[in-house]
Formats: structure tokens, sequence, C-alpha cells
């Protein structure tokens, strides 16, 4: 929209500041939890597909502040920010690469984790790393999505909520 203006105006910064404004007020008026309700599902193809729109949904009946998504791909992750919840996606990958593909996935706030081998180290690493980086707080509820076999590509299949301590 700008490239006439940046490549040869005679304010291209201001330009582009002021498109950045724009797009950044525009995002802020959006209400995402309102959103969600007019974006069900066309078809449910997979249980991963299930489980990132129940997760939203979830998330959105109990104004969760984040759905903390455990990920090797980053597949599940994906699938959640398509539906654009109202809060922050946590994607938590063992995976560096995973981890750097998740940075432009909208909505999503990727942390790299250890493996772990039971669904309970599972969750409490999910919370602590969500609360080391600041992105969730004692008293916060939040929405947690895994698979089992742990570990296993493509095995998203559970959904837990709890008020993190």
């Amino acid at each position: 929209m700008l490239s006439g203006e940046t490549a040869s105006g005679k304010y291209p910064v201001e330009a582009l500041q002021t498109m950045a404004q724009i797009a950044v007020a525009a995002e802020n008026d959006i209400d995402y939890w309102k959103r969600f309700g007019k974006n069900t599902m066309d078809h449910t193809t997979t249980i991963t597909d299930a489980i990132s729109h129940a997760s939203c949904q979830t998330a959105a009946d109990l104004e969760a502040s984040a759905i903390l998504a455990a990920t090797q791909s980053g597949y599940t992750a994906r699938m959640i920010s398509r539906y654009r919840p109202g809060c922050t996606v946590v994607a938590l990958t063992p995976e560096e690469r995973v981890r750097r593909q998740l940075n432009i996935a909208w909505g999503v706030a990727p942390a790299l984790t250890d493996e772990v081998s039971s669904t309970d180290e599972l969750f409490s690493m999910c919370v602590e790393n969500a609360k080391q980086g600041d992105l969730v707080h004692i008293g916060d509820t939040v929405v947690i999505t895994a698979g089992v076999p742990i570990g296993k590509s493509g095995s998203t299949n559970l959904i837990k909520a709890q008020v993190v301590k």
C-alpha cells in the first residue's frame, strides 16, 4: 500500500509509522472473544482440530488468560491460532525449529521446553514455563492442551483447565 511513498516520497518513515499505528489500532479494536462465537467449525476432520476448537471455546467460557499448547510439530498451536482466541496461545515445544516457526503464527508466544515423560510433568512444565515467561500469573485461569502418548507428533487428545498456583 505504501510502496510509492516509502520508495520515493518525502516522508517514507512517517508514512510507515502512520500505517503501523492504523494497523495496531484496528487490531486492538477487534473483540476476538465475541468474534470466536461466529467462527465456528465448518467441519471436524481430526481429533486435533476438535481439541483446538474446544480449547478456544473453553478459554472463552472461562475467560482464561492463556491457552498453553504442548506441541511437538507446532500443528496444535497453529490450529488453535486459526480460531483467533481472545487470549495468548503459549506454544511449548522441545524443538528449536518449531519454536522459530511459531514466531509468525497469530497470537502465539512460543517457548522452548525440556522433554517430559508423564502428563503430570507436562502440565506442571507448561504452567511453570508460562509463569517464568511472565505470560501467566498466580490466580490466572489457563487451558492446557496436550497429547498422549507424550512426545508423539499428531497425538493431541486432551484438554485441562486449571487455576495457576
